[in-house]
């Protein structure tokens, strides 16, 4: 592989007054220096401190900076977040009940924040004007402990609904990307193979097989607004629909996991419901660092892992569920929490605990927790997302993707005269996949092992390249060790 230095200037030095003009930093948004001098940006207004370290993290276990660009993996917890969970940990149960810290109110404050985040319009969202009971703001949220969890609630209704109508005689399709997360294809797959040929899963193929090198200069779109890529092979497919082997649910993402290619939700979305196209969005690698917006995409179910741009711990999964399938789907499991036992005259004395004839009381509360996974709200998880959520609440995601951009606009360059390729069409920027002409993925996974013990650079090797995401902690000076790191060792 040829080694092409970059000069200083790609390097991103005298660069942090142009980020800083990017992504609006003059107005309230600071820009603050860290201890080797550089300047570090903040894409939050009025935030604190919680982004504004320089990006370097130090490795407890060997005592030595390491640049982090695996955020898509799992979010480095920021320190507030950090130190409540210490304090949780040590706090006695019974002092922690009561207070803005307990895992109910936190529960309920995660579901507001999730639904402001991702432009949920409660207003618009009332059954045929029918008066839905005991809501509030977050009404359409629900909690999970992963995604998967949440996808195969959409996937049993959808498929045992269709079972139930008169039409589904025939064979149908699940519309999902070629190499996408397998949490989004697990719960079909297993539909699928449950159905004994009737449904299958209609994998819509790279749209761009040939990598070719991209350049600053690269146009995003195809010039009619509609994005390219992976956004016109989902509409050719969704337009070429038919009757006879129709498709019956689309699982798609905004985003390829692996390299960051953008699928456009809102044409997709508004294809999807003028054939009555149940649309199913696994938003993981996108809520929090990118614009994404529920009303506007107007999909069935929306659902989210929160350990990776939510920047909060592992074990949940946040989902949007449209009020339409709010009386016909039913819970993927069963219990006491996500019935309202004070609703009407049949309302249940917790504290007898007395059974009826037909057992407990059988009324679902009228809004999202009704598909509630069972357990009690976890009082050590819910707090910390609380607190990770809401510093992810005060940050522009559109103003992040373009901060990010400038950030990693050098190494794009770099890539690009250096054997290295990037699929071409629309792209986030905290998400990159970099695929090298002539390595193997075993020698990309030695490489990465490599970059991490020798270099303090983490990264990821996804399908066939190195899988690079930044976050607003990360610095020009982890970028320059980044593409380093890579001159080094390829």
């Amino acid at each position: 592989m040829s080694k092409k230095r970059i000069s200083e200037h790609e390097k991103g030095k005298g660069k942090d007054r142009d980020y800083a003009h990017e992504i609006g930093c003059e107005s309230g948004r600071r820009i603050h220096s860290g201890s080797d001098g550089e300047k570090t940006r903040s894409c939050s207004s009025n935030t604190g401190d919680e982004y504004t370290h320089n990006g370097v993290e130090d490795d407890d276990d060997n005592d030595r900076a390491v640049h982090y660009f695996n955020h898509a993996s799992q979010a480095l917890l920021s320190t507030e977040v950090k130190k409540l969970g210490i304090e949780l940990i040590r706090a006695s149960p019974w002092n922690n009940t009561e207070n803005r810290h307990s895992a109910q109110y936190c529960q309920e404050r995660v579901r507001s924040l999730f639904a402001t985040i991702i432009d949920c319009d409660e207003k618009d969202e009332a059954v045929d004007s029918k008066e839905i009971e005991n809501t509030s703001t977050g009404s359409r949220i629900a909690v999970f402990p992963s995604t998967a969890f949440a996808i195969t609630l959409a996937a049993r209704n959808i498929i045992e609904q269709r079972r139930k109508r008169e039409d589904c005689g025939g064979c149908g399709r699940i519309l999902v990307l070629q190499d996408e997360f397998d949490s989004a294809i697990y719960p079909w797959q297993q539909m699928c193979d449950e159905s004994k040929g009737r449904l299958s899963l209609d994998i819509v193929e790279h749209p761009d097989e040939g990598f070719r090198e991209r350049s600053s200069d690269d146009d995003d779109s195809d010039g009619d607004g509609i994005a390219g890529g992976w956004t016109r092979a989902v509409l050719k497919k969704i337009e070429s629909n038919n009757d006879i082997d129709k498709i019956i649910a689309a699982c798609l993402p905004p985003l390829h996991w692996s390299d960051g290619t953008i699928l456009d939700l809102e044409a997709i979305g508004a294809a999807c419901k003028d054939r009555n196209i149940p649309l199913i969005v696994d938003a993981t690698q996108a809520v929090g660092i990118m614009p994404c917006s529920v009303r506007k995409i107007r999909p069935m179910m929306l659902a989210c892992s929160t350990h990776k741009w939510l920047r909060g711990p592992s074990g949940c999964c946040l989902s949007y569920i449209s009020s339409e399938v709010q009386d016909n789907w039913i819970p993927l499991d069963f219990h006491g929490r996500g019935r309202d036992f004070e609703a009407g005259p049949t309302s249940w004395d917790v504290s007898r605990n007395e059974m009826g004839p037909k057992g407990y009381p059988e009324k679902y509360y009228g809004d999202a927790r009704k598909f509630d996974s069972g357990g009690k709200a976890n009082p050590l998880l819910l707090p910390m997302l609380r607190k990770a959520m809401e510093e992810v609440a005060r940050i522009d995601p559109a103003e992040a993707q373009l901060h990010l951009k400038v950030l990693m606009q050098p190494l794009l360059d770099w890539a690009a005269g250096n054997d290295y390729s990037v699929k071409t069409g629309p792209r986030a920027y905290h998400l990159i996949g970099l695929v090298p002409n002539e390595k193997t993925p075993e020698e990309m996974i030695e490489i990465a092992k490599r970059l991490a013990t020798e270099k303090g650079v983490i990264l990821a090797v996804r399908c066939g390249g190195f899988r690079v995401s930044p976050y607003l902690t990360n610095t020009t000076d982890n970028v320059r060790k980044l593409i380093d790191g890579l001159e080094d060792l390829s």
